[in-house]
C-alpha cells in the first residue's frame, strides 16, 4: 500500500507505545546509511509512554532513541522541528503486536528506563555498515581483506572511546570509559528491536544485526503507513514485506 502524508498534528494522537518513527536526515553519517543501505531511511526511534520523558506534557509523543549522545528519550515535536531531519514516517504496530506489548508494558518500560544514558554502539553501527556494502564491492570486483577489514575495526574502537568519553563528560562524568562496564550499548535499531523483544513482540531476532531499513521492512505493522515530515511523498522500499526470522540469532 503507498504511503500516506498527513500532518502530524492530525495524527499525534494515534500514536501510542511501541510504535516506530523512522527517519531520513540530511547529517554525513545518515547520508552514509542510507548509501550503504540502499534505502532512504537512516534512523529509527520507538514511541514510549510520555512519563518516561521527565517534564514532558502529557499530550505530548516521547520516543527513545540511541543516537551519538547514547541512549535518550527525546520529544517527537522537537524533532519534527529538527532542520536536519528530512522526512518522518510513522509506523503502526498491528492489534495484536498491540496487546502482546500491553500485557508486557512493565517490561517494556522496566528496560528502556534501565538503558537510558547509554553510550552509543559506534563500533557494531561501523561494522554493520561494512556487512551491508560488502555485496556492492564484490560487484565491483573488490574485496575486503583481512588488513582492511583490522584497519576499520580500529578506527571504529577508537571511535567508540571517544564516543564514550563524549558521553561521560556530558555528565560530569571524569573517570575513563570501560568498555566491559559499559558492555550494554545500542545503535538506533538495535535499542528498537531489544525494546520489543523485553515488550513481548518479537523473539529470537539478533538485534546487532538489525539496519534501521530491516526495522521497516519487519512484518510488525499495519498495511497504512503514514508520512508526516517532507516535501515529496517517498515510499520505504519493502516496508513490512520481511519475516524477521531471518535475523534470529
Amino acid at each position: 500500500m503507498p504511503v500516506k502524508m498527513k500532518d502530524y498534528a492530525e495524527i499525534k494522537a494515534c500514536m501510542k507505545p511501541g510504535d516506530v518513527i523512522a527517519f531520513s536526515s540530511n547529517r554525513l553519517f545518515s547520508t552514509v546509511i542510507k548509501l550503504v543501505t540502499s534505502s532512504h531511511v537512516s534512523h529509527v526511534g520507538i514511541v514510549v509512554p510520555s512519563e518516561c520523558l521527565e517534564g514532558a506534557d502529557p499530550d505530548d509523543i516521547v520516543i527513545a532513541e540511541a543516537t551519538e549522545k547514547g541512549v535518550e528519550f527525546r520529544s517527537l515535536d522537537s524533532r519534527v522541528r529538527d532542520s536536519d531531519v528530512e522526512m518522518l514516517w510513522w509506523l503502526e504496530l498491528t492489534p495484536d503486536l498491540r496487546c502482546r506489548l500491553e500485557e508486557n508494558s512493565d517490561s517494556f518500560c522496566r528496560f528502556l528506563r534501565t538503558y537510558k544514558g547509554r553510550p552509543y554502539d559506534v563500533l557494531q553501527a561501523v561494522k554493520l555498515g561494512i556487512t551491508c556494502f560488502e555485496p556492492v564491492l564484490n560487484v565491483l570486483g573488490l574485496d575486503l581483506d583481512n588488513g582492511l577489514r583490522n584497519l576499520v575495526d580500529a578506527f571504529a574502537n577508537f571511535m567508540e572511546l571517544v564516543s564514550l568519553f563524549w558521553q561521560r563528560s556530558s555528565q560530569g562524568d571524569s573517570s575513563p570509559p570501560n568498555t566491559e562496564k559499559d558492555a550494554e550499548i545500542f545503535f538506533c535499531s538495535e535499542l528498537a528491536i531489544a525494546a520489543l523483544t523485553e515488550g513481548g513482540v518479537i523473539a529470537g531476532i539478533e538485534p546487532s544485526k538489525v539496519t534501521p531499513i530491516d526495522m521497516c521492512r519487519f512484518n510488525l505493522y499495519k498495511e497504512e503507513y503514514v508520512q508526516f515530515k517532507g516535501e515529496e511523498r517517498t515510499r520505504i522500499r519493502g516496508f513490512n514485506s520481511a519475516n524477521p526470522s531471518r535475523w534470529e540469532g
